[in-house]
């Protein structure tokens, strides 16, 4: 029987899978590893037993060609080549969405999510600036906040 993998994550030229029916098994990451890296088009692959993590990095061969000789190989079977999504992530989604509604509510529409979470990171900034750290992590949080608002002038620089 062959393993089922899904995509974690996935850009062009890299996927990130997951076979988790193989989890905790070197000896076929390993190999599965040395096998990939054989394949024409792929130029690097990197494996994790521990979690049934392969990283592939494939510039010249698209992944449904990847996709196809795994199967045909026996190695695993990748029927969505989309991201899978997270357990769960509906209902967080919904709970975030919910919160944001109550929020407006309680305000009576002075509040949302984008502000609430603003005054978050510039509260943070201003804890990192009293603190003495302004090289990065001050300048990492207005940041953020600035592209919550949507008129970051830092952004593309």
């Amino acid at each position: 029987m062959t393993a089922r993998a899904h995509v974690r994550h996935r850009v062009p030229g890299r996927a990130r899978l997951r076979i988790p029916e193989m989890r905790g098994d070197p000896a076929y990451f390993s190999a599965l590893a040395d096998w990939l890296a054989g394949l024409d088009g792929v130029d690097d692959v990197r494996t994790d037993y521990r979690t049934g993590g392969v990283l592939v990095l494939h510039p010249h061969k698209p992944l449904e060609a990847l996709r196809d000789r795994a199967y045909e190989a026996g190695w695993f079977l990748l029927e969505d080549l989309e991201v899978a999504p997270l357990p769960g992530m509906d209902t967080m989604e919904r709970r975030i969405r919910d919160f944001d509604e109550r929020l407006g509510r309680a305000s009576q529409g002075e509040l949302d999510m984008r502000a609430l979470l603003f005054l978050l990171l510039m509260g943070m900034a201003g804890r990192q600036v009293l603190q003495g750290q302004v090289a990065a992590p001050a300048v990492t949080l207005l940041r953020y906040a600035m592209d919550l608002l949507g008129n970051n002038p830092f952004r593309g620089a």
